[in-house]
C-alpha cells in the first residue's frame, strides 16, 4: 500500500517583536520632572559615565532630555536644582558640609599601650593615629576586632531558617545532627551557630529571640517587630545599634564597649540627610547603611524609634533617649561602621585619597598592614572611598557621607586637569577632552567604536568581532535589529 502525503501549508506572515512598540504607544506625554527625579538621574548619569560630570549644562541638559524623551526641561531648572541640592556651585565653599558639627570625646578603655608602633593624637580633623614608630610596607600594625559582633541584617531569613549561622551569617552545610552532636543548636527557637566561639558571643541572643523569657529591658517580640522593620527598610544602622543597645542593657549596663561606642565621632543623621545627592541606585548616600529616600525618611525614623523604644522599654526613661539621641547613634554608627560593624581602634583612622594603610578582614576581625614605609610621626590614613574612582566622584562621596570637602594633594592635582580660572561646566571649553585645536578627543577611558547601547538604538547592521583564536578566518556580518521580523509556520 502506499500513502500520498500531500506538501505541507507554509504561511508567512509578519509579527512585531515583544520589545517594540508602536509609535503612537512609545509617544509618552510631555511631563514636568521633580527636583528629586533630577538628582536622581544626573547621578545616575554621573556613576555610569564619570567624564559627563563636567559637561556644560546645556550639553547635560539635552543628554538628560535624550535618556527621557518625556521630559519638559530647561538650562535655567537644571542649574537652579542642582545649585539648591548642592551638586553644583561655582564657589565649592557654599557646598553643604557638615564636618564641623562632628563631635567625639576621649575613647576609654583603649589597648594602645599593647602596640609599640601606635599613639593617638588629635588634630584639625580630629582624633587620629600616627605611627610611634618607623613601620616597614607590608607590616601588621595592628588587629581589631568589633565593639559588638552584629549578624548580617541582609541574612536574617536565612538564619531564621537555620541555613545559617546566628552570629556571623556564614552559610551552614553539615546536617542538623551535626549542631546537636556539637551544642551549636538553640533548643528553644532552632537557630544553630557555626563553631563555639559564634555561639559564645551570641549573648543576646536569649534576649532578643526567645518571647517566653521575661526580660523587663528587652521585649523579645517586639525586638522581632523591630528587627523585621528593619529588614523590610534595608536599615542596617538602626539594626546594628538596637543591636549594639541591647547588648548593653542585657549586660545591667556596665558594658565598656558601650562607653567606648558613645566617644567615637557623631553628628545627627537629620543633619547628614541635608547633603544626600541622591535617592537613586546611583547616589552615595549611606548606599550600604541606610534608606536614603528624603521623602519617607522622617516617617521612617519615627517608626523606628517607637519599635525601638517598645523593645527596649527603659530607654526614653532610664538612659534618656529620644528621638534626637536616636539619630545621633544612627549617624554615629553610619559614620565610623565598617561592613556594618564597628571596631573602635580602627574607627580613629583618617582618611586620605593616597592612603599608606589597609585593611584585610578576618572571620571574627580585621587586620591592618602599612600600604607603603611610613615614618616616625606620620599619620595612619585610610581611604575611606573606592581610590580608584573619579574625583569629583570620590569627593561628593566623601562630602556626603562624612560631610567634608577633600583637598588632598591627590585630589588638587587631578582637579587641575578639569578646572581652570573658569568653572568647567560653563565655560566653551571641555578641559581635559580636548585637544589643541579645540577638537573635542575621545576620553582614553572610553573605546572609539560606538557603545552597544549606540548600537542597538541605531538599528544598523553591524560586525560582532569574533576571536582569532577560534579559527574563522573571515568576520562576517551577524545581526540585524529591526522592529518586525518574518516568521513562517508550518500549517
Amino acid at each position: 500500500m502506499q500513502l500520498n502525503s500531500s506538501p505541507s501549508t507554509l504561511k508567512v506572515e509578519t509579527i512585531s517583536l515583544n520589545d517594540c512598540k508602536d509609535e503612537d504607544k512609545s509617544a509618552a506625554q510631555s511631563v514636568q520632572p521633580s527636583a528629586i527625579e533630577i538628582c536622581d538621574e544626573v547621578v545616575l548619569l554621573w556613576r555610569q559615565e564619570p567624564d559627563l560630570e563636567h559637561l556644560k549644562f546645556d550639553k547635560l541638559c539635552d543628554k538628560l532630555k535624550e535618556r527621557n524623551p518625556s521630559w519638559v526641561l530647561s538650562n535655567d531648572t537644571l542649574v537652579t536644582v542642582l545649585l539648591e541640592h548642592n551638586l553644583y556651585s561655582a564657589d565649592e565653599s557654599t557646598l553643604f558640609t557638615y564636618h564641623d558639627e562632628v563631635r567625639s570625646s576621649a575613647t576609654p578603655g583603649m589597648r594602645l599601650h599593647e602596640l609599640h608602633n601606635v599613639s593617638e593624637t588629635t588634630n584639625c580633623k580630629g582624633k587620629a593615629l600616627i605611627a610611634s614608630d618607623t613601620i616597614p610596607k607590608g607590616e601588621l600594625i595592628f588587629e581589631d576586632v568589633p565593639l559588638v559582633m552584629i549578624p548580617p541584617l541582609d541574612k536574617l531569613t536565612l538564619i531564621q531558617l537555620s541555613k545559617a549561622c546566628g552570629i556571623c551569617g556564614t552559610l551552614l552545610s553539615h546536617n542538623c545532627h551535626y549542631f546537636i552532636m556539637n551544642n551549636l543548636d538553640c533548643d528553644i527557637c532552632g537557630i544553630l551557630w557555626c563553631s563555639k566561639r559564634c555561639k559564645a558571643l551570641d549573648t543576646a541572643h536569649p534576649y532578643l529571640k526567645h518571647p517566653t523569657l521575661k526580660s523587663k529591658v528587652c521585649n523579645a517580640q517586639k525586638w522581632q517587630k523591630f528587627e523585621e522593620f528593619c529588614k523590610e527598610n534595608t536599615w542596617y544602622s538602626a539594626y546594628g545599634v538596637g543591636y549594639i543597645y541591647a547588648n548593653y542593657v542585657i549586660s545591667n549596663r556596665n558594658g565598656l564597649f558601650y562607653e567606648q561606642f558613645l566617644s567615637l565621632a557623631e553628628v545627627s543623621q537629620r543633619t547628614r540627610l541635608k547633603a544626600a545627592d541622591s535617592t537613586n541606585v546611583g547616589g552615595t548616600f549611606d548606599s550600604w547603611t541606610d534608606c536614603t529616600c528624603t521623602t519617607i525618611a522622617s516617617d521612617l525614623w519615627d517608626e523606628g524609634f517607637r519599635l525601638f523604644c517598645e523593645a527596649f522599654p527603659e530607654a526614653a526613661e532610664d538612659d534618656n533617649i529620644n528621638i534626637d539621641t536616636f539619630l545621633r547613634f544612627i549617624g554615629r554608627f553610619n559614620i565610623n561602621q565598617l561592613n556594618c560593624q564597628i571596631y573602635p581602634l580602627f574607627s580613629h583612622i583618617n582618611h586620605s585619597c593616597e592612603p599608606n594603610v589597609r585593611v584585610e578582614f578576618e572571620k571574627y576581625s580585621i587586620k591592618v598592614y602599612s600600604r607603603k614605609h611610613i615614618k616616625s610621626g606620620d599619620e595612619l590614613q585610610i581611604s575611606y572611598v573606592n581610590p580608584l574612582h573619579d574625583v569629583s566622584l570620590r569627593r561628593r562621596e566623601l562630602r556626603v557621607n562624612w560631610g567634608f570637602l577633600c583637598k588632598c594633594t591627590r585630589c588638587q592635582k587631578e582637579l587641575s586637569k578639569f578646572y581652570n580660572k573658569t568653572n568647567i561646566m560653563t565655560s566653551d571649553v571641555n578641559v581635559g577632552l580636548t585637544t589643541q585645536n579645540g577638537k573635542r578627543r575621545k576620553s582614553s577611558m572610553k573605546a572609539s567604536k560606538p557603545t552597544l547601547q549606540e548600537i542597538l538604538e541605531s538599528g544598523h547592521e553591524f560586525d560582532l568581532e569574533i576571536p582569532a583564536h577560534l579559527g574563522f578566518s573571515n568576520r562576517r556580518t551577524s545581526v540585524r535589529f529591526d522592529d518586525r521580523v518574518m516568521s513562517a509556520l508550518n500549517e
